[in-house]
């Protein structure tokens, strides 16, 4: 009991703690109180809108679901999936965008080296950045909470899909918003952790599925069971190819999705996945892209803070 209480204890003095960073507090009135967290707000609501009455409007041009209860079922599959999808481009657009210039930003407005003088250490301040971040990320998302909600009056979407889509949001804007600050507190100037921060996004949402399209050309072509350059390997090493393909794949975000939400929606499965092997072999086992998606954006966002609390730490070059 006591060892409870010890623990919840130090929770409590950490969410504590937490509160009073003075540098979340700053963050957070700085971006609430100015124009430009409302022009974000309308912005990527307004294209949400404009999005989602596309989809609709293409989707009930095609079909005549008012008379069609499985048709009306799959028009909220659609709506759910498309509102997904473009939360997912929004998030990695955006969370960048927020997090490139957190620490570049006080260099060029010279308060950093003031922000360093005070008692405030580097991890506080790297930790209250990030969470004024991922603040701003929540509120956009349950601000987009309405589009959501549509697809549950049509159906076929169960709160488990809401669930695990919105926690892949979340990791997403983390790991995506903790490369950008890594990036902002490396560079002298924000339009270079801009740069930056805007290409790893780029290489992690294009240059993945080419990657991964030619791993699983080559590993066709080598270890094929029938045909391939070394087929007596086949078995052994296509099997590995498998998970190496598969590996690659679930740390791009809409790879991630779409297999996902596949897999729900043809047999239900949420955590595991049985999927034809790429090199032409037997069915092979995985886990749903989302869990080692959610590993992977964890980790690289660890590593990534660290990186920038050192970083803040150490004077520019």
């Amino acid at each position: 009991m006591r060892a409870v209480t010890a623990v919840l204890g130090r929770l409590g003095g950490t969410i504590s703690r937490w509160r009073r960073n003075p540098v979340l507090i700053k963050e957070l009135r700085g971006r609430i109180r100015g124009k430009r967290a409302y022009q974000i707000l309308a912005g990527y609501l307004g294209l949400l809108g404009l999005f989602l009455s596309m989809v609709y409007s293409v989707y009930t041009s095609e079909v005549s679901y008012t008379a069609n209860a499985q048709a009306m079922l799959l028009m909220g599959q659609v709506i759910f999936w498309s509102v997904i999808g473009a939360e997912m481009m929004m998030v990695i657009f955006i969370t960048p965008s927020l997090a490139s210039g957190a620490i570049s930003g006080e260099r060029e407005s010279q308060t950093f080296e003031l922000l360093r003088t005070t008692l405030l250490p580097a991890r506080a301040l790297v930790w209250g950045k990030i969470s004024a971040i991922m603040i701003f990320v929540v509120m956009l998302l349950v601000a987009a909470s309405p589009f959501v909600a549509i697809s549950f009056l049509f159906g076929g979407i169960s709160p488990v899909e809401l669930a695990v889509m919105h926690e892949m949001l979340l990791v997403t804007a983390f790991g995506f918003g903790a490369v950008s600050l890594a990036f902002s507190a490396r560079s002298r100037r924000t339009s270079t952790a801009s740069l930056l921060s805007y290409a790893f996004a780029l290489i992690m949402t294009g240059g993945v599925p080419i990657a991964t399209l030619a791993i699983a050309t080559i590993a066709a072509n080598v270890f094929a069971p029938t045909g391939g350059m070394l087929q007596s390997l086949g078995t052994q090493w296509g099997a590995g190819a498998d998970y190496v393909i598969m590996s690659v794949l679930s740390t791009n975000p809409f790879a991630t999705i779409l297999v996902t939400g596949g897999a729900w929606v043809s047999d239900g499965s949420i955590w595991m996945l049985r999927l034809q092997s790429f090199t032409g072999g037997s069915l092979f086992s995985f886990p749903s892209p989302w869990l080692p998606y959610t590993a992977f954006y964890l980790l690289m966002g660890l590593i990534a803070l660290e990186l920038a609390i050192r970083w803040v730490r150490r004077p520019m070059d």
